[in-house]
């Protein structure tokens, strides 16, 4: 992913993450298990996980931003 970024450029990902392992309502926790019915690979992925993801490709890590549906917007940029 860091490859396909400027310097100073800054990617974006934006959605539902599980917040320190675990899901903020219901309503995730029942949607998270039908995707893991359907594909083990698939369902929602750890914030922590992601941030380590985008750490270990170089990228330094912005502050999360909380948005309305209990999703989370997750930065990181190029130096």
């Amino acid at each position: 992913m860091a490859t396909a970024l400027a310097p100073g450029g800054i990617a974006i990902l934006y959605g539902p993450f599980m917040r320190s392992g675990v899901l903020t309502n219901a309503a995730d926790v029942t949607f998270h298990q039908h995707l893991t019915e359907t594909n083990p690979e698939l369902g929602y992925k750890k914030d922590a996980f992601v941030l380590g993801l985008l750490s270990t490709a170089g990228l330094s890590l912005l502050p999360p931003v909380v948005m309305p549906a209990n999703n989370l917007t997750l930065m990181a940029q190029k130096s």
